[in-house]
């Protein structure tokens, strides 16, 4: 029987028992052709991601993300010490290096 698209199905009608309709597996299902709309409920029980292609909760992500080093970002890149320097100032010290300097090449001053 073909239904109009869009459609809200009744499925009492086919008089099958709910434990016959559980046994349908969502990899028995086709793949998806458009986005599937959660209507406001969540994902869970989300296995730790193997490979790249896999989900990952917000928690693992935040859990690695917690883990880096943030560096600040490298201003220039000098040969010798700036003059008057502000406080959190950064530079990338370049392979001429000069004055204080010189045994840092490509250090972060």
């Amino acid at each position: 029987m073909k239904f109009p698209k869009g459609t809200p199905i009744d499925w009492s009608w086919l008089n099958i028992a709910p434990e016959d309709m559980a046994a349908v597996e969502v990899g028995d299902l086709k793949e998806p052709t458009k986005p599937l709309d959660m209507a406001g409920q969540k994902i869970t029980s989300l296995p730790t991601p193997t490979a790249g292609s896999e989900p990952a909760t917000k928690e693992f992500v935040e859990s690695l993300v917690q883990g880096l080093d943030w560096q600040d970002s490298v201003l220039d890149e000098l040969a010798d010490p700036p003059g008057t320097p502000a406080a959190g100032d950064r530079y990338l010290v370049i392979a001429t290096a000069t004055g204080d300097w010189v045994g840092h090449e490509d250090d972060i001053a």
